[in-house]
């Protein structure tokens, strides 16, 4: 099931759609990098990285929060690619490590839109793997 998603999601970039993935999802199992993430270390789903690499497609950080008058404010961050090459386990887990330090920098510039799951204990995030893979 997984080979088939990546195979899906790679012809989704391939044919020039985008494809939204969170870069700060705690996870556990394969494909995976530990990170350190608020000073906290811990591992992180790295598929995105594997997919930018294999595909070529862009990575394009997008933030999103509240402005003042309850608005949302979308930040798109310049885009990126991760080299082709860049397939070693070190390198994939310092293009996760750099990302959370940027999500880290808009995290404490903006911390009331930050996402609760960024706090939730490793029992909680454990539990909302189950919940997602019996969806």
């Amino acid at each position: 099931e997984a080979a088939g998603s990546i195979l899906r999601a790679s012809r989704v970039l391939s044919s020039g759609m985008v494809l939204m993935i969170a870069g700060d999802v705690r996870w556990s199992g394969a494909h995976t990098s530990p990170a350190e993430f608020l000073g906290r270390r811990y591992d992180f789903s790295n598929t995105w990285v594997k997919l930018a690499a294999m595909t070529g497609a862009a990575v394009v950080p997008v933030f999103c929060r509240f402005d003042d008058d309850g608005a949302f404010l979308l930040e798109f961050l310049d885009p990126y690619t991760i080299p082709r090459d860049h397939t070693e386990p070190e390198q994939v887990a310092g293009h996760v490590q750099d990302n959370l330090r940027v999500i880290e920098t808009h995290v404490a510039r903006s911390p009331a839109n930050s996402n609760e799951y960024f706090f939730w204990s490793e029992a909680d995030s454990a539990g909302a793997q189950l919940l997602a893979r019996a969806d």
